[in-house]
Order: structure tokens, then sequence, then C-alpha cells
């Protein structure tokens, strides 16, 4: 799962998937790791549930807002699968992952079950979900089935 996990975060690093929500999501090119982790987690997380199919399902990232906010609220969405959780960064554990959310103080941050309720504010357009479903599913197909059934002979 590491290696597809690092085959996904370099697919999202070649700035063709950017074209799918940079017209929605930025009015100029972001840096290239904020596209997916400023705004556009729950789109990519979407996208990547569909590819993938069961049983990934949607995963919320709990924590306490960065300072100088005060609160918590769902951050961050990704896929788990097999144990896995994914997002533009890769595949983490569930403790690298909860380690990569926390800040320094309490409260952690914490996996939960993805609501849209918790996630209100986070936009997740349809049209955006479908496009980079289409462009991860033409890009990563082969990678997942060499991750499930093994390289073809």
């Amino acid at each position: 799962m590491r290696a597809f996990g690092r085959r996904l975060r370099k697919l999202l690093r070649s700035g063709e998937a950017d074209a799918i929500l940079e017209p929605w999501l930025w009015p100029e090119p972001p840096p290239p790791e904020a596209l997916w982790t400023e705004g556009g987690c729950w789109i990519l997380a979407e996208a990547l549930c569909r590819v993938l199919g069961p049983p990934a399902r949607l995963v919320g990232v709990w924590a306490p807002y960065p300072q100088p906010y005060v609160g918590e609220a769902l951050v961050h969405a990704v896929v788990e699968i097999d144990g896995w959780f994914l997002d533009s960064k890769g595949a983490h554990t569930e403790g690298e992952l909860v380690r990569l959310w926390s800040t320094t103080g309490e409260p952690k941050a914490a996996l939960v079950p993805f609501s849209t309720r918790a996630a209100e504010g986070i936009r997740c357009p349809a049209v955006q979900v479908e496009r980079l479903e289409q462009w991860l599913a033409r890009h990563l197909q082969r990678a997942w089935r060499i991750v499930h059934h093994g390289p073809s002979r």
C-alpha cells in the first residue's frame, strides 16, 4: 500500500490534476501541496473512494483548529481501505495520520466516520469529483490491481 500511496502522491504533484480544481478553488495556482490540503481533500477522497470501490470508505480527521483559532472541527478527509489511510501525501497508518494532524497541545487529532454535516463549510462540487474520478481511474487502475492481485504474469 505504501507504493500505491507514493504513486498517488507523485501523480497529484504532476500538475495535471491541478487543472481540475484550480478554476473552482484558486484564482491563481497554489503551492502543489496546498491544493489537496486546503480545500481539495474531500473532492480527492470522494473521487478516490469511487475509483477504489468497496471496502474503501471516507474518514474524517477531527482536530483542534490551528492557532489563533479556538475549537475543534473536521479538518481533513481521507480514504480508509484495508487499515490504511490515503490522502494527497500518500498512505498512512492510523497513528501516522493522527500524529500528522495533531498539534502540540491537547486534544490530539482523531479519526472519525466522515459526516457531510460535520464537513459544513467544506465544498465538494460534484463536477470536480466526477472529473477527478475519471482522471484517477485512468492513471491508477493498474497500480491498484497490482496492490490487490499482484503483478500480472
